[in-house]
Parts: C-alpha cells; sequence; structure tokens
C-alpha cells in the first residue's frame, strides 16, 4: 500500500476529499508541476473517441462533486482527465466558474452537473461549456428536462443534454424516464453503477452515450463498465481513496487491451 492511500484511508471519505484538494491547491503553487503532469499523462491515441459529437482523447472523465465550483478543471486535466464535471451546482456555482473559465481557459472538456435553478443555471453557462448534465429530484426529473430542453431551442448550436439517473428504479419506472428522453431528445445519460448502465443501455439498443460511474476503483472495474455499455466514464470516490495514479494506470491497461484487439 502506497504511503497516499495508507493516509488517506485513516480519514472519512469526507474527510479525504479535502485533503486531497489542498493538496490539489498546493501541487499547483510548484513551478511547472502542471506540465511535469501534462508530459507524464500523454494522450494514448488507441482511446480517443467521438462522443455526443465531442472529441475526448481518452475514456475517463473527472466526476461530479470533486470541483464543484470550477476552480481546478485544468489541474485535474494534467492528470489525464478527457472532460470535468463541474457541479452539482446551481446559478450561483455557474457565476463563479464563469469566472475562472474567463481566466483560465479550458484544456479539457467541460460539463455543467446543475442542481438547482437549473433552467436559470443552464441559461448562463450555455456559452462556457460544452455539455450539461441534469441532477434533479425524481419527481422533478421529467418537468426540468422538458424545460432545459426547451430553453436549448433558442440556441444555434445544440449542446449535449444528459439527465442523472443515479439509483435503481423499478423496470415500469426506468422506462418510463428513458422513453421521455428518448422522445424528446435527451443526448444521452450518466448512469450509476455497471447493473444500471447494462438496463440502461439494452432498453436504448446501444444507440445513446452513457457516462458510468460508481465504485470504479481499479483498472478492471473500468473496463468492466466500459463493456457493459458505457460510452465514457466518471471517476469520483476511486480518485481520492486510491490517489491520482489509478487514472493513469486505468488509462495503460485500456490502452493495453485495446492494441491486443485484432
Amino acid at each position: 500500500m502506497s504511503v497516499y492511500k495508507y493516509i488517506i484511508r485513516i480519514f472519512s471519505t469526507n474527510t479525504a476529499y479535502r485533503m486531497f484538494l489542498f493538496t490539489l491547491r498546493l501541487m499547483n503553487k510548484v513551478p511547472f508541476y502542471g506540465a511535469i503532469r501534462r508530459l507524464s499523462n500523454p494522450a494514448r491515441e488507441s482511446l480517443a473517441r467521438n462522443v455526443f459529437g465531442i472529441e475526448f482523447n481518452g475514456p475517463i472523465g473527472l466526476g461530479a462533486g470533486m470541483d464543484k465550483e470550477g476552480r481546478y478543471y485544468n489541474s485535474f486535466s494534467d492528470y489525464g482527465f478527457s472532460f470535468v464535471i463541474i457541479g452539482p451546482t446551481d446559478a450561483s456555482g455557474i457565476r463563479k466558474s464563469i469566472e475562472k473559465i474567463q481566466e483560465d481557459k479550458p484544456r479539457t472538456v467541460l460539463a455543467a452537473a446543475l442542481s438547482k435553478e437549473h433552467v436559470t443555471a443552464f441559461s448562463l453557462a450555455y456559452d462556457f461549456v460544452d455539455m450539461f448534465i441534469i441532477d434533479a429530484p425524481d419527481d422533478k426529473m421529467l418537468e426540468i428536462t422538458g424545460d432545459i430542453l426547451d430553453a436549448r431551442l433558442a440556441y444555434e448550436t445544440q449542446k449535449p443534454v444528459l439527465v442523472r439517473i443515479g439509483r435503481e428504479y423499478s423496470r415500469d419506472t426506468l422506462e418510463h424516464i428513458l422513453n421521455f428522453c428518448l422522445i424528446n431528445g435527451v443526448d444521452g445519460f450518466l448512469v450509476g453503477s455497471i447493473e444500471n448502465v447494462k438496463k440502461v443501455n439494452d432498453f436504448c439498443s446501444g444507440r445513446i452515450p452513457i457516462i458510468g460511474y460508481g465504485q470504479i476503483r481499479t483498472p478492471e472495474a473500468a473496463k468492466d463498465m466500459l463493456d457493459s455499455g458505457a460510452s465514457l466514464l466518471a471517476m469520483t470516490t476511486g480518485l481520492v481513496l486510491d490517489g491520482p495514479s489509478l487514472i493513469r494506470r486505468t488509462l495503460k491497461y485500456l490502452d493495453n487491451n485495446e492494441r491486443r484487439q485484432p
């Protein structure tokens, strides 16, 4: 076990999260640290892919909850993440993110996970991020999704809108949600657990892209999620508990598997 893992596992997940961000801020002050990270995490051509009409240099991104106000997206991209999910956030959080984005041009794909004031936050962020994730309570999910899709009609460029499916639903409820989303033009789903990824992928016949998340703690778990139907992955807790080396090891593992394909 590395020193990092030993120290982190002494504390709760929330404390570990705060320690991780503190360490990230500290390392950002080291001259040339970001450039060194980028050199040690080169893009792997075999893992590049186009999803939602967007070019990603790999399948692994940073999940929601790590960069809630869009402060560290470029620092995270230096570790090899091909996209960063800002949030979950509201209009106030989006305003703070915009200030940072205007100061520091993103070097990675940005997604905004919207959890409150959805339409206002969506409108504020539209010109500054690449895609959106609707994170809404069950009783408001379809209403808010419809409002966001209606708001998107005002824009010439139709940026991808995804809906988060984060828990287990009954078969009828899940099918109702998916039918609504497919009929109304949702572009994809952020889905927790391999089991849910399989269900959503099977229902949609593999036609709608899925970002899978949850319990991605090993390179093998990442591959299993992709094999289950996910087009992209979002890491969160695994990164905090296992350290930044997890993404490097996972990308290497996936790259080696791709190269072995006939």
